[in-house]
């Protein structure tokens, strides 16, 4: 397989305009650490999710995500959501929300940031 450089890969592939070079990863060289500052995922019914360190912040919805059987139901903006430490607890079965509001916060403006920019990485110069 051929190593192309980032330029050569950006000019050649239908790279999103956020994408980034995975190809250290893919052939055992380390890359710089961390690619992203944090990573977001986002449900088939609407519901977002940020993923920070040790830290899972999922967005305006109580109903789905954690150790609850999903409803299926979508986010309702305004409502709470639910946060965890992956770290300590794994299987998300208790809800910090309540617990650490500045982590909800931090975690929150930085989705908020994402979505008004509409990418999570920095624009390419």
């Amino acid at each position: 397989m051929k190593n192309l450089n980032r330029r050569e890969f950006l000019e050649t592939s239908a790279a999103g305009p956020d994408s980034y070079d995975i190809s250290p990863a893919l052939f055992g060289k380390k890359g710089p650490q961390p690619i992203r500052e944090a990573q977001v995922s986002h449900s088939e019914n609407g519901t977002f999710a940020i993923r920070q360190g040790p830290w899972k912040l999922i967005l305006e919805n109580k109903t789905s995500g954690g150790w609850m059987t999903p409803a299926g139901k979508p986010p309702q903006p305004g409502t709470p959501g639910q946060l965890y430490n992956l770290a300590e607890d794994p299987m998300e079965s208790e809800d910090l929300w309540e617990k650490h509001p500045e982590i909800v916060a931090r975690l929150t403006a930085l989705m908020d940031k994402y979505k008004k920019d509409g990418r999570s990485a920095p624009r390419r110069r």
